[in-house]
């Protein structure tokens, strides 16, 4: 899994303090050290990268975004952002929706937002803005779902209307929750998916560190639900967790939900080991996989008992090889092939 610290802010000053998220969230991902499920997540195998951003040059910090994105939108299976505010979002799509394009693959775009953010944009769009400055450069109306949105101007209301952008509202999660995730889902059915969450999509007694804090919002284990059948789409290219603001979070709540967020999306699913080799050191090469992530067995302390030193010259046999295969079912909750 590759994930990439963005600490952007163009928010007119109403988002200072949001940049100061990606790190604070890895810090508090090393306190979850298991699955709701009992499997283990150890942050120190994650493919961590930083994109580098003076927020006083905002065109450069915008070139910067993009550049960066493409390139792990051509390069990467699935890339996690964390930013930093919604104003990151407009340069990482550009750039999701450029690669789609040069693949000849149709975009799409599930945005969770307790707001539009389609304010007529300024030349570096803000988080006000992003969305509709991205549908002006050529996203695909028909292929954007809002999720969450529960306050928005009268210009956005017209602009969405006009657009004939899709959004759920609140009041279609008070039925049947599983109902509604398939339609999330199906949304996205023969496309390539790039999800936003603006963590202000979560009611705000339970993410309380944001800056427009919304009432009547998901409740956090609603929208772990959710984040937990999304990260099941094999077409998801890209996420990206932003509007997190550590300087109006109370009690760490909002930081640990995007920590939790960020834990459900690198999950390791049951019976993904996919082969178990001799290396010429003499030990078993476990390649575990949770969909495009790989994992060296012996990199990662949490996977010690995955590995069996086999004395020089000996080869592996049946038995040694079921003998592995009853530690890493035991020890690790995977089921070895």
């Amino acid at each position: 899994m590759f994930i990439v610290k963005v600490p952007g802010i163009n928010g007119l000053g109403k988002t200072k303090g949001c940049e100061k998220a990606p790190n604070l969230v890895l810090e508090a991902l090393n306190e979850i050290h298991s699955t709701e499920h009992g499997k283990p997540i150890n942050s120190r195998l994650l493919d961590l990268e930083e994109i580098h951003l003076d927020n006083s040059d905002l065109e450069l910090s915008n070139n910067l975004i993009y550049k960066n994105s493409f390139k792990m939108f051509e390069s990467q299976p699935k890339t996690i952002f964390i930013g930093g505010d919604h104003s990151i979002s407009y340069s990482i799509t550009r750039a999701f929706l450029d690669s789609c394009q040069n693949s000849g693959k149709e975009s799409c775009l599930i945005v969770f937002d307790a707001h539009a953010d389609c304010m007529k944009p300024m030349k570096e769009p803000t988080h006000e803005e992003w969305l509709r400055k991205l549908i002006e450069d050529g996203f695909p109306a028909r292929n954007i779902l809002l999720v969450g949105v529960r306050n928005m101007w009268r210009d956005e209301i017209i602009f969405l209307k006009e657009k004939g952008i899709r959004m759920l509202s609140m009041n279609q999660f008070l039925g049947n929750l599983q109902d509604t995730c398939d339609t999330i889902m199906e949304f996205s059915n023969g496309k390539e998916l790039y999800v936003s969450i603006d963590i202000d999509v979560v009611d705000p007694g339970f993410a309380p560190g944001t800056g427009y804090r919304e009432p009547g919002g998901l409740t956090s284990r609603q929208f772990i639900y959710l984040i937990q059948r999304i990260n099941k789409i094999k077409n998801l290219k890209g996420i990206d967790i932003v509007e997190i603001n550590p300087e109006k979070d109370r009690d760490n709540l909002t930081v640990k939900l995007g920590a939790k967020i960020l834990g459900k999306l690198i999950e390791l699913d049951e019976g993904e080991i996919k082969k178990i080799d001799l290396d010429d050191d003499g030990y078993y090469d476990l390649q575990i996989s949770c969909k495009e992530v790989r994992i060296n067995g012996y990199a990662d302390l949490e996977f010690k008992e995955i590995h069996e030193e086999v004395p020089a010259g000996k080869k592996k046999n049946k038995k040694s090889r079921a003998r592995l295969k009853r530690r890493l079912n035991r020890g690790c909750g995977f089921l070895a092939e």
